[in-house]
């Protein structure tokens, strides 16, 4: 076993500022790279034309419900294995993780038919038939090869659930890498437009798998993934559902709010409408990436604190990555306020689209104000999923999803405007549930620690 991987592990054990600190450092570069790479995504399929732009806009919930199940196996490898770790039982958690990627493979499967049929219902519901077949282009790569998208969240997720925060960020880089090169050899080179986005990420996301298994393939880990840590146990699977499932389930009922929203967004603004709703909240999910990453990081080190009986050590984690994420969320907020006019250029290069940025700079300003309470949530979310509550992060973002529809659908019939003050404003509620929800957690599994201590 390299030392590596033994100095990731006891750091992860250690003390879980330096921890959370040491991991989120990596994974920051990682998701801004793979930010990043949306940002050329969009740059290169943003010359194809408005219609291109709102096609993919339009179906963007379509392949959101890949990232979802990829996203949630992945939390569910790092929340699970990185507590068996904690309890000093590698040979667990070497199975959970062959379990983990050998359900992804059978879930990749039946994702890919669900989305395939409903594909077309889809968008006839959402009013988007003038450029159904543009969204049928960009999708159907995805449906051929989710099994690769899946599983690169899922290695990632394994590698940082033994503390291999730069292991786990070569994955991500590689994708985002990968892709970025593709893009416009794919798109433009090679002349397969919409097509060739698509399966740039696609071959992409092939590659960082196969990076991040040739270091298992070496023995260079922590984890040990025999043929026998792939064959799937009752026991494995139950551990692994326990938190994949309500974390997917969070994901798709987000993705059903983003559907259900591009109703209301076409009935005021048109397929054109979709295009200002979108592209501006790009720059929000990149304001996000700081929370996400510290998210990402506080998970296997809180979860991994409780499989130690350490719930102070968890709290203190879990109290570091607020102070962190709320400072940090704040001054990006600042920054994306000053700035929309500069920002939304990269959007309107092109002749086609430059009368657009006006308003997309206008609505980029707005969600300046939704960053904030949207990292902070993001953030309660993965606390939940450190203390293996899953199910409590979901109720909050189900009863979310009735309060976001039922605003933007009363503002819809007003104007687009009115659905964009609705949204940031929404972002105010769900902060304040799901804090509240974390907060009672937390005292509850400290209290349940502080009476079996007695």
């Amino acid at each position: 076993m390299a030392k590596g991987s033994e100095r990731d592990l006891a750091t992860m054990l250690g003390d879980p500022k330096k921890a959370i600190a040491a991991m989120t450092v990596p994974m920051l570069v990682s998701y801004v790279v793979m930010e990043v790479n949306l940002f050329v995504d969009t740059f290169w399929t943003s010359g194809l034309g408005p219609e291109a732009s709102s096609a993919i806009s339009t179906v963007a919930p379509l392949y959101a419900i890949f990232g979802a199940f990829g996203v949630g196996l992945g939390v569910a490898a790092s929340a699970t294995i990185s507590f068996r770790l904690g309890k000093g039982d590698k040979e667990d958690a070497s199975a959970l993780a062959g379990n983990t990627m050998a359900l992804g493979v059978l879930v990749s499967v039946a994702v890919s038919a669900a989305v395939f049929l409903l594909m077309g219902p889809l968008m006839d519901f959402m009013g988007a038939d003038d450029i159904a077949d543009l969204g049928r282009e960009y999708i159907m790569p995805f449906v051929l090869t989710s099994w690769a998208l899946i599983l690169h969240s899922i290695v990632a997720g394994i590698l940082r659930a033994e503390g291999g925060g730069r292991r786990s960020m070569a994955v991500l880089v590689t994708s985002a890498v990968v892709n970025m090169a593709l893009d416009p050899i794919l798109i433009y080179v090679l002349g397969f437009g919409l097509t060739g986005a698509a399966a740039a990420t696609s071959f992409s996301a092939m590659a960082a798998t196969a990076v991040g298994l040739s270091w298992y393939r070496s023995g260079k880990m922590n984890l040990r993934l025999t043929r026998k840590c792939f064959i799937l146990t009752k026991e494995g699977i139950m551990d692994i559902v326990g938190v994949f499932v309500p974390r997917t389930t969070e994901s798709l009922i987000n993705n059903v709010i983003i559907i259900v929203q591009r109703v209301f967004v076409i009935a005021c603004a048109g397929t054109i409408g979709v295009m200002y709703f979108n592209m501006p909240w790009r720059f929000v999910m990149l304001g996000c990436i700081p929370a996400q990453a510290i998210g990402a990081s506080m998970i296997p080190v809180c979860s991994s604190a409780l499989g130690q009986g350490r719930p102070d050590k968890m709290t203190e984690g879990v109290r570091y990555s607020v102070k962190l994420t709320l400072l940090v969320s704040a001054a990006l907020s600042v920054i994306i306020i000053v700035f929309a006019d500069q920002m939304v250029s990269a959007f309107t290069y092109s002749e086609s689209m430059a009368e657009h940025k006006e308003t997309l700079a206008w609505v980029l300003r707005l969600y300046g104000f939704a960053l904030v309470p949207f990292a902070l949530t993001s953030l309660g979310s993965s606390v939940l999923q450190a203390l293996r509550r899953s199910k409590m992060a979901t109720g909050v973002t189900f009863v979310w999803a009735f309060v976001k529809l039922a605003a933007v659908y009363v503002a819809s019939l007003y104007s687009f405007e009115a659905v964009i003050y609705a949204l940031v404003l929404c972002h105010y509620v769900i902060l304040s549930m799901m804090a509240a929800v974390v907060y009672r957690e937390i005292k509850m599994k400290k209290n349940s620690a502080s009476s079996t201590s007695i």
